[in-house]
């Protein structure tokens, strides 16, 4: 008997939800052919109970049940709330302040309430010292981000001085320029493609990734236990898919299907089909987004922290620097 075989053996006659003694009994016939049954777990943000078995020839796992409830983690629940005004969930803040903000989001009764909550979150995440901190002990310090980090951080100067439309156009090739060298990275054919579908091959590989650690040690196990199973529960996948969310359907979207009230798309901004797209909060969506970038590129480097970058001397002075564009704002602008 193949593996697939019993799987499906144990499945039908109900032994895998009956425990470890129906399985071992379902599959005795096999235990002189050197098979063996013992209790496991897959423990990656909810654990899926199962069992591992193991014969000559591989070693799989059986799960309990595939029909794992949806954990209502916090980026599930907020998901759809801050994709609703163009945010990807905001990586390096309290769990606790982005609910109150996305539920603040959720409640407002129109769109415009919904913007202005949202524009003033982000307002209020983003000061000198904290994008003073991204870019000493983020940006610069990610080899898949390291060569953005001086366009980025003449962006934000550009933010700080009150230059909107500057500061947006400055940041989005950083956009393309990271999620390009993160493919080149994991072995992807990106080149120099700047097309949605080739950039989002890069977020379709981390997800299976984060899928093949969660499994590792494992030959075999169901299909049904693919990128889809795992996005109902692991916070990680869910992070990369809401990236490919709103690339898909915001900056990425095909101008003549785009819909939108922040007007944040590449193709209309780049080629100057839109206008009022050059506003305070849609340079900060893309920061956000970036940040989100930086946490993909974690996975991609092997390497990093989830947690907000510390001040630190070296972005003190930087954060000095955007104090005195900011100061300098009202000549300017």
């Amino acid at each position: 008997m193949d593996i697939a075989a019993a799987y499906r053996l144990c499945s039908r006659r109900q032994a895998l939800k009956r425990g470890l003694c129906a399985v071992q009994e379902c599959l005795e016939k096999q235990a002189e052919h050197g098979w063996r049954v013992e209790a496991a777990a897959i423990d990656v943000f909810y654990k899926v109970v199962g069992y591992k078995v193991s014969t000559p020839d591989v070693i799989a796992f059986f799960p309990k049940e595939l029909s794992v409830p949806i954990t209502h983690s916090g980026l599930t629940r907020m998901r759809d709330d801050f994709l609703s005004v163009d945010i990807v969930v905001p990586p390096y803040y309290q769990m606790g302040m982005l609910s109150k903000l996305s539920f603040a989001v959720q409640c407002a009764p129109t769109m415009e309430e919904k913007l202005k909550i949202a524009d003033a979150g982000l307002i209020g995440m983003f000061d000198c010292e904290s994008l003073a901190a991204l870019v000493e002990g983020v940006y610069r310090k990610k080899r898949t981000m390291s060569k953005y980090a001086d366009q980025i951080s003449e962006s934000i100067k550009a933010y700080f001085l009150g230059l909107y439309g500057v500061a947006i156009t400055g940041l989005i090739p950083c956009v393309e320029g990271i999620i390009r060298t993160m493919g080149n990275d994991l072995g992807l054919s990106v080149g120099e493609k700047v097309d949605a579908r080739s950039l989002l091959r890069v977020f379709k590989k981390l997800k299976q990734q984060e899928v093949d650690s969660a499994l590792d040690g494992y030959g075999w196990y169901p299909e049904q236990m693919n990128v889809a199973f795992f996005e109902r529960f692991h916070e990680r996948i869910q992070m990369l898919g809401n990236v490919v969310v709103f690339i898909e359907t915001a900056l990425y979207q095909h101008t003549s299907l785009y819909t939108r009230e922040t007007l944040l798309n590449r193709h209309g901004i780049s080629h100057g089909l839109f206008e009022g797209y050059a506003s305070a909060a849609n340079f900060l969506r893309l920061i956000n987004l970036i940040n989100s970038l930086s946490v993909a590129a974690i996975l991609v480097e092997g390497r990093g922290s989830f947690f907000h970058p510390p001040v630190t001397d070296e972005s003190k002075k930087l954060a000095w620097n955007y104090r005195r564009c900011w100061l300098m704002k009202s000549s300017v602008s």
